[in-house]
């Protein structure tokens, strides 16, 4: 197996509500900033089972014609708002309350994207409350 590494200049995309005209117009600012490679943020919350999907791998296919390799990061990210940083439950259900739901989502993400991905990040809910100490939860 060749062994695969990442270098060079990076930037953190994410493709929620975008079209695919929109996904051409960044491609080629991409070329244009002569990025290396992206980190596709892939939220739990905005990317159901099967929307946006197409995009992304769309997207995905662009990045592996132009030689921009991508990290993709499947998480739930949790809005910033002190509401939600104290209260977390009161809008979103932790990801730690819904474990199964939430590993279904990168089964699926990571067998659609597979073969354009080589590179996985996992953050599980990094914002809840319950991280703020180190070693403080046993899911993450």
């Amino acid at each position: 197996m060749k062994e695969r590494s990442i270098s060079g200049f990076g930037v953190n995309v994410d493709l929620n509500n975008f079209s695919e005209n929109e996904v051409d117009k960044i491609i080629k600012a991409l070329i244009k900033l002569k990025v290396s490679w992206v980190r596709l943020e892939i939220c739990y919350i905005k990317y159901t089972f099967s929307q946006r999907v197409g995009i992304m791998l769309y997207f995905c296919k662009l990045c592996q014609k132009n030689n921009i390799q991508i990290v993709a990061l499947l998480t739930q990210f949790v809005p910033g708002s002190l509401k939600n940083v104290f209260f977390p439950h009161h809008s979103y259900t932790p990801v730690t309350l819904n474990i199964k739901s939430f590993l279904n989502f990168v089964e699926y993400i990571s067998n659609v994207l597979n073969k354009q991905i080589f590179y996985w990040e996992i953050w599980n809910e990094q914002t809840h409350i319950k991280k703020v100490g180190p070693f403080s939860n046993n899911h993450f």
